[in-house]
């Protein structure tokens, strides 16, 4: 349930294989509208089913939409044909934005987690593996309990939470790589264990940019 928003629920599919085998499905009233009908990816269903116009990266999960905030349909009980055009519209595109805002709440609570143990890395692989939505994420909670691994001689390597880095600045390099340097002449940079993920680099750098909303 998302607070604020009554009657809107996000649940985690369990036991999905693969985000590419298994789309998220949406229910108005608790009848599905949007999205493959069943859970296991491995039944050959003969119904037709309608693609699902919420989408959340790196995420599989069962929405169930009730009261004032249901989206259009038509008498068909599938999504209104223009809402997918170009990009989400009226209350789909409300939808949306409550279901991205739900995601991150989740993310929020694996950042919070691996801040305890202080095992940032995992953070940083989990949330490049699952596509994690880091700007979606409050930012109170993304300065508290998310930290860059950051270095001077590229030997060795010490986490420092955003709250405490202080402003960071982006330049290119020769090759035209982005550069994330402290103002204390060390930079962000990736150690060992999360050099083999190569999508990490591009999640500080959404993270670390300004806002754009």
């Amino acid at each position: 349930m998302i607070a604020g928003v009554p009657r809107v629920e996000l649940k985690t599919a369990k036991d999905a294989l693969s985000f590419h085998e298994q789309d998220s499905q949406t229910c108005i009233d608790g009848i599905l509208v949007a999205g493959k009908p069943g859970r296991d990816p491995d039944e050959h269903l003969s119904l037709s089913s309608y693609s699902n116009p919420i989408y959340s990266p790196g995420s599989v999960f069962v929405l169930d939409v009730r009261g004032n905030i249901k989206p259009p349909v038509t008498p068909a009980r599938v999504p209104v044909q223009n809402v997918m055009r170009f990009e989400l519209q009226g209350k789909w595109r409300e939808l949306g934005h409550f279901v991205s805002l739900a995601n991150a709440r989740i993310w929020e609570r694996v950042a919070e987690t691996c801040s305890r143990s202080e095992d940032y890395s995992l953070f940083w692989q989990l949330a490049t593996i699952y596509s994690a939505p880091l700007l979606w994420m409050r930012r109170k909670v993304t300065w508290k309990h998310i930290a860059v691994p950051v270095t001077q001689d590229d030997k060795q390597y010490l986490w420092a939470k955003l709250e405490r880095v202080g402003r960071i600045r982006a330049t290119a390099n020769d090759g035209d790589k982005i550069c994330l340097n402290l103002l204390d002449g060390s930079r962000v940079a990736a150690p060992p264990d999360l050099c083999k993920w190569d999508g990490w680099w591009y999640q500080i750098l959404d993270l670390t940019s300004p806002p754009a909303r």
